[in-house]
């Protein structure tokens, strides 16, 4: 009597707290009368107007969520639920293509694996927008929702992954190998492939899958560094400017946008070291550097690591390059390989800080993320944390349709 007396004093010193479920609060709604200026709006550091409150289903809107609490199964039905009141699907874009753009917020650090999975699974297929904002954590089950982030834009009509990452926010993922003490093989096994399913239906790389399974049950793998953001195919936003770069960035930059992975060992690799100070390139060199621009050639032909890009050096100024001039500066290499093959006569036209990535012939996918130039020049271990940008602000309601480093031929 006395030990059950002590028992119920401690739970009533410290009485017990239910993991709150997870729910998804408005953050910014469009209003009406915002459509078709976003333009000037994306100049403001705030909205005039929040909407959020308003009863009025949104028409080719903007909608912000933010994810708070534990992911549990079934919430993905419960977001179905939420949107369909609050949006009427018109030609547009965003939520299940058709409609308003829709970003959730993520952060946490618990919650159901198999809910993580809906939730991600729903993103993708109703291409939301998912993103970690600067201060937050999302690990765990979080971490995999997140990477479920998809949009589709109606300029060229195509859905892309489109996770977002902030500097100063983490991304952490643990192993999903471990749901309790007690989990026998054959669990072990299904969970596994239930993420290996998942993966592939999201766009999770296999390197990066393949670090996540190899974690033990204590581990963690955070994306923080621009080689794992990279290869990730996380986009980064709010990075500081880099001011005077060299040679060796822009080569790196070109690298970037294949595969990175060069060298490595095993699934488990770090950075690879792409570039020998005694030996120089193994591939890659810059052909051209005006004012304007720097041209990067890289002919490894025996790999078929045969392509080209071009880095748009202003960080606002556009550039519009004729194909010919292309031409003139690679025709030393026609014949030897297929580096011109498959052109296109369009020119090029590259906004402030973009690259332009021609991946035909050789079948490289690029990775996918939309990143700037300011990511990119940075060596690929450079600490996301020490790259934060105090002025990034993201404002939800900016002009959409972005620029896709992978718009080559």
């Amino acid at each position: 009597m006395k030990r059950l007396m002590l028992l119920l004093a401690l739970f009533a010193a410290f009485p017990f707290t239910a993991a709150r479920a997870a729910q998804f609060d408005v953050v910014y709604r469009s209003c009406p009368e915002d459509f078709g200026k976003d333009a000037s709006l994306a100049k403001l550091r705030e909205p005039p107007k929040n909407c959020k409150d308003s009863s009025e289903r949104l028409i080719n809107g903007v909608m912000v969520l933010r994810l708070i609490g534990d992911i549990e199964k079934g919430d993905a039905d419960k977001l179905q639920q939420f949107l369909d009141k609050e949006i009427r699907a018109v030609s547009g874009y965003g939520y299940d293509g058709d409609g308003t753009m829709v970003t959730v917020e993520m952060s946490g650090e618990s919650g159901s694996l198999s809910g993580a999975l809906e939730l991600g699974t729903f993103f993708m297929r109703k291409m939301v927008q998912t993103r970690i904002l600067r201060g937050d954590t999302c690990a765990g089950p979080c971490a995999l929702a997140f990477m479920g982030g998809t949009v589709s834009w109606t300029r060229l009509t195509r859905a892309a992954v489109d996770r977002r990452l902030e500097t100063g926010g983490r991304l952490i993922f643990r192993s999903p190998l471990y749901p309790d003490a007690n989990a026998d093989a054959e669990t072990l096994r299904d969970i596994a492939r239930d993420v290996q399913s998942y993966a592939a239906r999201v766009g999770i790389p296999p390197l990066v899958l393949a670090k996540i399974l190899h974690q033990q049950q204590n581990d963690s793998f955070p994306i923080d560094n621009v080689f794992w953001a990279k290869v990730a195919n996380i986009t980064i936003d709010g990075v500081k400017p880099m001011t005077n770069p060299d040679d060796n960035n822009y080569i790196s930059a070109c690298l970037s946008q294949i595969d990175w992975t060069y060298g490595m060992d095993d699934e488990n690799g770090e950075p690879p070291q792409l570039y020998d100070k005694d030996r120089g390139w193994d591939e890659g060199k810059v052909s051209v550097k005006t004012a304007a621009y720097v041209v990067v050639p890289v002919v490894f032909s025996f790999e078929g690591y045969d392509y080209w890009c071009v880095l748009n050096r202003s960080r606002t100024a556009a550039l519009k390059l004729s194909r010919k001039t292309v031409r003139d500066i690679l025709s030393k290499w026609k014949g030897r390989n297929s580096l011109l093959a498959h052109d296109t006569n369009d020119d090029i036209d590259l906004k402030g800080n973009d690259l332009y990535f021609s991946r035909a012939p050789n079948d490289f996918k690029t990775t996918r993320a939309q990143n700037s130039l300011d990511l990119l020049l940075r060596d690929p271990q450079t600490r996301l944390a020490d790259l934060v940008d105090p002025d990034f602000k993201w404002n939800p309601w900016r002009g959409w349709d972005p620029w896709f480093q992978f718009d080559g031929p």
